[in-house]
């Protein structure tokens, strides 16, 4: 990972078998944010030390299952938001299966898929639903909601 000072406000979300944290360079992409007290630095593939500003967590909705992100640290600097892979798996209680091309998210137990995404520009990009693209339902009669050909994750729907 690179350090950039243009950072972009960006929702994309990549795979990092290396990082031993998730990273977000943006604050907006916390939850439950609190500001960092603690004195270690995030060390980036150059050497580079960099701070951590804020600590809090992020849930990521794919087409159809939610993953939360535990202790994401913000870091203004990177280039990108990154998913630790040891940490999504503890705190999904999920694996990951990597291909050349491609990568599954399963339940640990089940082995069901819950998402999969692709390979492309030597990065695994997590598929995230835009939340932009999200809004939140309250649904009085389920099952007529459900004759409709929606998809629902968690009261939400792509819209």
């Amino acid at each position: 990972m690179v350090a950039s000072s243009n950072n972009l406000a960006d929702d994309t979300w990549y795979l990092d078998s290396r990082a031993s944290h998730h990273l977000t360079q943006n604050m907006g992409n916390l939850t439950s944010s609190t500001p960092y007290t603690g004195i270690d630095k995030v060390i980036i593939g150059n050497g580079k030390h960099l701070s951590i500003s804020n600590t809090g967590s992020q849930r990521l909705v794919s087409n159809s299952h939610s993953f939360q992100l535990k202790k994401v640290f913000h870091v203004s600097f990177i280039s990108a938001n990154l998913i630790s892979v040891a940490k999504f798996c503890s705190d999904n209680n999920a694996l990951i299966k990597f291909r050349s091309n491609s990568f599954f998210v399963k339940d640990l137990h089940t082995k069901k898929v819950f998402a999969q995404g692709r390979f492309g520009n030597g990065l695994y990009r997590f598929p995230v639903l835009n939340n932009k693209k999200m809004a939140y339902i309250d649904v009085n009669n389920y099952s007529t909601f459900h004759s409709h050909s929606f998809s629902t994750v968690d009261n939400k729907v792509e819209i």
